[in-house]
């Protein structure tokens, strides 16, 4: 025996561990399943960036033996979201054995291009053109920006959505006047403020303004006007599937 040499134990600090073989598989799952859209180039960029590690088949059982420690604690929520990822299943919500992952959506935003989406279905084909999100220069380095505007010939109509249905079947003042600046920025004839609800007949009525545009320098009289709107997402509990031409007959396009 050399009395020089002795036995250690030591840690090794290296990428290419098992969490980061799970959340690398996890990523390379979702960008197969999400090519041409903005999640996917996301994804790759993040797969780029990440460290190199072995390609392994991840099984249930190895992700139900995982116990984080302090050290590792800090991937818990990448790791519930990578496991329902990989495992590719509903949480068992009766039982109540498997935990759940909260996903929360900005429901604005979801509904807004939702609504587009519907809208750009029931014009195609049409000489109506549609665009979302457009903006115009407002004041210093501030701008306006339209939710989805509608154009046809040389008419211009301004739909806003808002998920949370008003108070009183009533439009607030200030969602009123954010209206009466779209009609005036986009020489807007109509904007209508679309809510989730059930169909309701509300007629358009005019800003109690003597408005123009100007085209070479002649003055055109126009008469802005604005609605609420509602609309029913599903119809004898299915989705209504004819929400957009629903949509184009509140703005009264036919």
């Amino acid at each position: 025996m050399h009395k020089e040499c002795f036995y250690t134990t030591h840690q090794v600090y290296d990428s290419n561990h098992f969490l980061h073989q799970i959340l690398s598989k996890a990523l390379a799952i979702v960008s197969q399943f999400t090519k041409g859209s903005r999640l996917h180039d996301l994804s790759n960029r993040v797969l780029l960036n990440f460290p190199e590690v072995d390609q392994k088949t991840i099984i249930a059982k190895e992700l139900n033996k995982i116990q984080l420690n302090r050290k590792s604690s800090s991937y818990t929520y990448a790791l519930e979201l990578a496991r329902l990822i990989i495992l590719n299943y509903s949480p068992d919500i009766a039982s109540g054995k498997e935990k759940m992952l909260s996903l929360l959506f900005d429901m604005n935003e979801l509904w807004e291009q939702f609504i587009i989406k519907q809208v750009q279905q029931a014009c195609v084909g049409t000489e109506v053109s549609v665009s979302g999100q457009e903006s115009k220069s407002f004041w210093g380095n501030n701008s306006l920006r339209a939710d989805i505007v509608l154009r046809i010939g040389d008419r211009t109509l301004i739909i806003d959505t808002k998920w949370k249905r008003p108070d009183k079947s009533s439009a607030s003042v200030s969602d009123l006047r954010q209206m009466y600046a779209y009609c005036r920025f986009w020489d807007a004839e109509s904007a209508m403020l679309l809510y989730p609800g059930d169909n309701a007949e509300n007629k358009f009525k005019p800003y109690l303004t003597d408005d123009y545009y100007k085209v070479l320098d002649i003055h055109n009289t126009i008469e802005h006007q604005c609605k609420m709107g509602f609309i029913s997402v599903l119809k004898d509990g299915e989705l209504n599937e004819t929400i957009g031409l629903e949509i184009l007959s509140l703005l009264e396009i036919h």
